[in-house]
């Protein structure tokens, strides 16, 4: 049986892949504010700029998603200016999220190292 952070985050996860990036690359071939306040995809979201915040040193413009087909109807979320990827996102009203995940470190080399084999003699 999956833990309950675990199939909260399954949650969240599709909440993104299904909802929230395809509102981002619907914006992409156009200015993100002209798309702001039509719908979106099959799910008839509504993406409004709600102004700009600076996260970790990086200038973000942030925007909040009403989406009409969700348990969990609110989104927000800010994107970075300067390289357009997101910094964080939030499901849920801001003063009672019910999810959050912060973006960091893009680019960043990640050691990763082969554990040594228990079996090995």
């Amino acid at each position: 049986m999956r833990s309950k952070k675990l199939r909260h985050c399954a949650r969240i996860s599709r909440q993104l892949r299904e909802v929230v990036l395809p509102a981002i690359r619907a914006a992409s071939s156009r200015l993100f504010s002209i798309n702001a306040n039509e719908p979106t995809g099959a799910s008839g979201a509504t993406i409004t700029p709600m102004g700009n915040e600076v996260i970790d040193g990086d200038y973000c413009d942030v925007w909040k998603i009403h989406d009409n087909d969700s348990a969990f109807p609110l989104h927000t979320i800010w994107i970075a200016v300067e390289d357009g990827l997101p910094r964080k996102y939030l499901e849920g009203e801001p003063d009672n999220p019910q999810g959050l995940i912060v973006y960091s470190d893009y680019n960043t080399d990640i050691p990763i190292e082969v554990p040594p084999d228990p079996f090995a003699r």
